[in-house]
């Protein structure tokens, strides 16, 4: 129901920097993923504030995932736990170039085992979209903290540009007839069935 600029779920609870050079790091972003300040000059979030975020948000999500993936475990035998974010195809003050169209982020294989990453794999390299795997996006705290496959707990980030499916000069604006969405939805469709199916 809130925006990560509120506070960050993949991030740990202490909102250790997610990747090298992160020039962002904290639980409360203070910086947009554009580079541009989320808080006027002196507005930006105490200490406190930001203890009392963990507490009314992160905690609870965080207690719950961990509920949830382990009841599934004790009903089901193992997990499949997708991670979902959306991204900007350009962020120059985080990244170089454009981005493609689906990140995936296994922790470089270590986060889900080999036979579903190569089956996302599959489904991405036949879908017509642009794709990287473990580039730029290798799996955020929950794809670490939760891909054990050797416990049969399998997390995987599958980070998906914005453009594909909105108006990324009006983020939230989306709808069925986008373009983009029309192309992306089918690939979408296909990853959560093989999913299903793994």
């Amino acid at each position: 129901t809130h925006s990560r600029y509120v506070v960050d779920l993949n991030r740990d609870r202490e909102g250790q920097s997610l990747y090298d050079g992160d020039p962002d790091p904290g639980l409360c972003p203070l910086l947009r993923f554009d580079g541009e300040p989320v808080y006027l000059p002196g507005g930006e979030p105490t200490e406190a504030e930001i203890d009392a975020r963990r507490a009314r948000w992160w905690d609870p999500y965080h207690d719950d995932l961990a509920q949830l993936v382990s009841d599934t475990k004790a009903r089901c035998g193992h997990v499949v736990l997708p991670d979902p974010p959306s991204v900007r195809r350009e962020l120059p003050s985080r990244f170089a170039g454009r981005l493609p169209d689906f990140n995936l982020g296994t922790c470089d294989g270590e986060a889900c085992a080999p036979s579903l990453q190569m089956a996302v794999e599959n489904v991405l390299a036949v879908s017509g979209a642009s794709y990287g795997v473990n580039d730029r996006f290798k799996g955020g705290y929950t794809t670490e903290l939760y891909g054990q496959p050797k416990r049969h707990l399998n997390a995987l980030q599958l980070e998906l540009v914005q453009d594909c499916y909105l108006d990324e000069d009006e983020p939230g604006r989306w709808t069925p007839a986008h373009p983009q969405a029309q192309k992306i939805g089918p690939s979408l469709r296909k990853l959560i069935d093989v999913l299903v199916a793994w």
